[in-house]
Parts: structure tokens; sequence; C-alpha cells
């Protein structure tokens, strides 16, 4: 993707990963408008505590400064205006000129290190020289004082320690470094102003590279505990370019066996879009441990149970990576607690945290989902009594009041679907109760463990199970409201709001409606929530709806689910209409083209976490996982029920 000449452009993001949860991420002009972004934020403890570590490189060419960075005052310098070119192929690659001086730059991570190179080419003889830029802080927060760092040098590396052992090493094979320390005061985030969040900095420069001469060299940056650089930068550094090169091919021959795998495996990679999208589902896939897991969202969010689960199919499953889907939903199930899955890890401690009542539920979809790909007994015999465990402690009662009641229906607390939002002790959206997609959920999980359980041979536990799943199916025609010819969202209470919670009986491996009354609901959804961008939480005249998300953390929650759009609902929305509604994958498909077109908006080759109810402006994280990965997962889902290659009701 080739991008010309961007002018002013610091709304459109670009970020590379390195597998551990750290990664690498600026705007196309180089202007940092987020705390998150920077040159290297390394993950400490993979895939968390991460860390901002190298915040940018100030290049200067021939005395002319190519940097952009804003301040409460001013932009400056302007190093935008000499920015030719920028593109993604597929490393961020940027290209100035000064002059008659052309100098490209390129951006790129080693695979499993907390280490990005950024790689220069000065095609004649000039002065380039090169002002680090650093920090050392959790990349949550914000350095607004000055503190103190010891830099150890020689004239072609530096390694920059702060006072918790924490830092970085930074060299080169042909620039020299010079220490030249400096603190750069008062950075402005502009998006971070746009969250009501803190959006000044201050960063500090530990020295000066300084090329001289015409070709390509690289900068090297190691991050992470002193202790664990030494040996590891030295091996690396103390090679010539080739190397580089070696690093540089490894990755790109890495992605495109990724995309190569997929072509082979699927009949719906036809689309350029969608290969767009499988390279961007590999920036979310990390390790944890000796397993895999799955990064919510870039920038912020950690590897969080319930979008695991439901990421899994589109971003390994659905692409030919059986075994990283394997490891990534047994790293969850490990840690299965009470027949509750984590909802997160704490960021510093990597404690799991448990306050999801749908993340266990989510587990069986995924293992079906795995298993109609994937046909490995070895993964489901491990698996089953997981997933007995989680349907026994269902049944019986277990933490956060989730249970089955006598109508075989699952009850729970506020505050623990999808639609989580609180302020304080206010919550927005409570949903106690009987949640619909909750009770879709347990009699999908039902009838899927059925089904497992039924080919090992046990019968009789098979047949207990398929009599409880009957017995929910028949209370979940309770849902079913004439008055407005749609569902309650949740039962005990009664709650008749029009959400899009519905889609989940319709979409899941195993309906819950009859095609009567799944067209009613399709059509209601298509009237009332459906945007280009995805499904809305609220339909506009309800009083609660929120239209725009915006401003501080309490008008941004009191948003997030009464009438944002999520685009992940419209992966659930497609599969529903190609069963039951549409009469061609042409149709499905041009529901796709507004998504396709925003993979060059704010986050290059990535969907936004959410949109605007009104007008579908990007919001939220710029990366999301479950976007990506439904996006994935439907087109592959709807083109193989279209193309009569699929029934999807059978495990």
């Amino acid at each position: 993707m080739n991008y010309g000449r961007p002018g002013y452009d610091n709304k459109r993001e670009w970020i590379v990963t390195n597998g551990l949860g750290g990664y690498a991420s600026s705007t196309i002009i180089g202007e940092n408008t987020r705390g998150y972004h920077g040159l290297l934020v390394a993950a400490l403890s993979p895939p968390v505590r991460r860390h901002l570590l190298l915040t940018k490189i100030e290049e200067t060419l021939n005395g002319t400064s190519l940097s952009t960075n804003k301040y409460p005052d001013a932009v400056f310098p302007e190093g935008y205006k000499h920015l030719e070119q920028f593109s993604l192929h597929p490393f961020p690659t940027f290209t100035f000129k000064v002059g008659d001086a052309v100098l490209e730059k390129t951006v790129f991570m080693i695979r499993n290190k907390n280490a990005v190179v950024i790689e220069y080419n000065l095609e004649k003889d000039g002065e380039l020289k090169l002002a680090v830029l650093m920090n050392s802080r959790n990349f949550h927060y914000r350095t607004k004082e000055e503190k103190e760092f010891e830099i150890k040098e020689d004239e072609s590396k530096a390694k920059v320690v702060d006072g918790n052992g924490i830092g970085m090493i930074i060299g080169s094979e042909r620039a020299k470094f010079e220490k030249k320390e400096n603190w750069y005061y008062d950075m402005v985030y502009e998006r971070e102003k746009e969250r009501g969040l803190d959006y000044t900095e201050n960063h500090f420069s530990p020295g000066v590279f300084t090329f001289n001469g015409q070709g390509r060299f690289h900068l090297l940056c190691f991050g992470g505990f002193d202790t664990q650089l030494e040996g590891e930068f030295s091996r690396l550094f103390s090679t010539n370019h080739e190397f580089y090169d070696f690093l540089k091919k490894r990755e790109k021959k890495r992605i495109e066996h990724i995309l190569s795998h997929f072509n082979k495996i699927s009949s719906a990679s036809h689309d350029p879009h969608l290969n767009i999208l499988v390279k961007s589902a590999d920036d979310f896939i990390v390790e944890r441990g000796n397993g895999k897991s799955i990064i919510a969202g870039y920038h912020w969010f950690g590897d969080w149970g319930r979008d695991t689960m439901i990421s899994v199919n589109g971003l390994a499953t659905a692409l030919g990576r059986y075994a990283e889907a394997e490891s990534i939903i047994s790293t969850f199930a490990k840690h299965c607690r009470r027949g509750i899955l984590p909802n997160c890890f704490d960021e510093e401690s990597g404690e799991p945290m448990y306050n999801s009542v749908d993340g266990a539920l989510w587990l069986f979809i995924a293992v079906h989902k795995l298993f109609k790909k994937h046909m490995s007994g070895h993964f489901i015999m491990e698996m089953l009594p997981i997933m007995r465990g989680i349907i026994d402690n269902y049944m019986k009662g277990t933490d956060f009041g989730i249970k089955m009641q006598e109508d075989f229906l699952i009850s729970c607390g506020s505050q623990l679907t999808w639609m989580d939002a609180k302020i304080g002790t206010r919550e927005i959206t409570p949903r106690n109760g009987k949640p619909i997609e909750i009770n879709a959920l347990w009699y999908n999980a039902l009838r899927i463990y059925g089904r497992f359980i039924g080919e090992t041979g046990n019968m009789r536990e098979a047949e207990e199970i398929e009599r409880i799943a009957i017995k929910v199916k028949e209370s979940f025609a309770k849902y079913w409201n004439e008055k407005t010819q749609y569902v309650y969202d949740v039962l005990d209470p009664l709650d008749e709001s029009i959400r899009p919670n519905a889609l989940f009986a319709l979409s899941l491996p195993f309906p819950l409606f009859e095609k009567e009354r799944a067209l009613k609901i399709l059509n209601k959804i298509q009237a009332e929530l459906y945007t280009p961008m995805g499904i809305r939480t609220l339909p506009n005249y309800d009083w609660r709806y929120r239209g725009k998300y915006g401003g501080g953390i309490v008008e941004r929650d009191e948003a997030y689910h009464q009438g944002t759009v999520w685009n992940w609902l419209l992966g659930h929305y497609i599969i529903a209409l190609a069963r039951f509604k549409a009469d061609s994958f042409e149709e499905i498909k041009k529901l796709y083209e507004p998504i396709f077109n925003h993979l060059n908006g704010e986050g290059l080759g990535h969907i936004s976490e959410i949109f605007d109810g009104d007008g579908n402006a990007p919001k939220g994280c710029v990366a999301q996982a479950w976007s990506t990965a439904e996006m994935i997962a439907s087109y592959v889902e709807a083109w193989e029920i279209m193309n009569g290659k699929s029934n999807s009701q059978i495990p």
C-alpha cells in the first residue's frame, strides 16, 4: 500500500508487532499522537508489562529536520513537508527528500524479541544526524519530571538504563554515537487530548548518532532488563548489513507463508482485501508462557478471555494455523476456575482475573470451529474435562451468581457480559438476569459437548446433555416478544431494549429460531441497528442512545454500549444473512466494501474497535482483534455456506 505525499496527516497510524505483545507504532508522518506510540514498546513479561523505551528518532539530513512533533503552541519541526511518500510493503517505509538528497527509512521488528530495526538508505553523500528520544515507563503512564539514567557508550552504541534496571541498548554498524544528554519537554499527544487523558510528556535523549556518506545502515534497539540484553545484543550487533537483510527477509517470508497457506486451504481467499486482513491477523497472536494468546486490541488492551475465544477462529483456525489455535485455547483453559475462564490477566502481576459469564461458553464455540477444520482427537480429549467442568459449575452454580435456573436457562449478576461498561458504582448496562446471548451460548455449549462426548461412545452422558439442551431450547422461546416482533434482551427481569444480542441466536453453530422469526429479527436489525461499519448497540430513537463516542472517560463509557457501533457484530449479522436470507455470495460481499475501504483509514491495514452510531467515525482502538477476526471468519463461512461447502450446524 502506497500513500503518496501525505502532507500533515496525523490521523493514520501504522503498527508492527513482535509476537510478544510488544510493538512499534506511530503516524505516517512520524508524529506521535498517543502516549502509546513509540519505536519500541517492549513486553517485559510477554505479553504484558509493556514499557515505552525508544520513543522516536529525530532525523536531520544535511541540516534539515525530518521530524514532526506537536507542542502546546506549535508543530515543530515540520519534517512532514519533506516526506515524499509513506508505504507499507509490508513494513512502514518513509521516503524523504531534501534538495537532491533522498533518504528512505524502514521500520521492522525481530520476531519474538523486544527489538526493533530502523533501516536507513541515503542515496547520495550527505550528513545524517539521529537524535535518540527515549523513555522508560509503563505504556499507560506519562513522564512529567526529569529522572536519572545511567549511560554507558562507545562510538557505535549506547546502553541506557533507569534506576529500576530497565532500559535499552541502541547501536549501529556504520553510524557513530556521541553522548549528548537532553530533555524534550511538553510533547503533545493529540489523540489523548481528545480522549480527555493526560496529553503532554517529557522525553530523554541520551545522545546522537551521526552518519556521513551514502548507502544503507541500521539502528538496532533492544529493550528490557539490562541483565538480559548484553550477550544477545552483542551477538546480533557485531555483524554487517547482510545480517539485517536476513532478518528482514525472514520476517517477510514468514508473512508470505501465512498468506500462501491461507490461499491453499480456503477457496474464499480470492479477495486481495481479505489478504490484508490475514496479514493483520498475525499482529494479535502473541506468546504467553509456553503457549499462545491473543492481544485484544492495540494499543492499550492485553489478552482478554472473551475476546480471545471469540477471535481465535478468525485469527488462527480459519487461516489454517491449527497448532496455534489449540495453544491459544489451552492457554486460557488451564486457568479455568470454578467453570469460569479468566476475563484478563493483571498487566503487572500477570495473575488471572475473573469477571465474565460468557468467556467460558465461547470456548465451546472455539473448540467446535477448530474441530470442524482440523479433527484433532487428542485435543478434544484434552478439552472434554474442561468443558464438562464448565457445564457442571454453570448447572449447580458458581461465582458471580452464574447458575442454571429451574427453566434450564442461565442467570448471572451484573457487568459480566460483553456489555460491561461501568462508571464507579454506576452500571451503564446492568443486564443481570438471563441475557439472551448467554443462553444462546449455553445451548450451543450443551449441543457441542453432547456431540463430542457421544463420539467417545459415552451415549448415556450424551443423552443426559441432550435432554438438558432440549429443555433450554424450549425455555428459549420465552425470549420472543410479540409486541415488538423482536426479542427480549434479558429475561427476569424483562428488558425490551432493541439490542443486537439476538444475532447470536442465529449465527452460532446451533441456531435457536426458525426461519420465520429469524427473518423478523434480521429485518429489525437491518432497519434499526445496521450501519455500513457494524451494528449499533441501541436504535437511534432510544432515549439512552448516544450517537457520538468521545470526550472524557465518563462520556465515552456512557456511549460505549448505548448506540456505539461494533464491527465484530457485523460478522454475526453476515453469517445469519447467509443462513436465512441472502440469495448469493455477491449479495453478501457488498457488505464488506465499507470495511475494506476502512483499511486505508486510521489504523492502516486494521479495523477499529468501534464507530460512532451517527456518521460511523472510527473510535477506540485502531486495531481490534475481534473486528479483524470476525470479518475474516464471516467472509470464509458465508462463502462456504453460499457455495454449499459447509453445513455450519454439524460439528
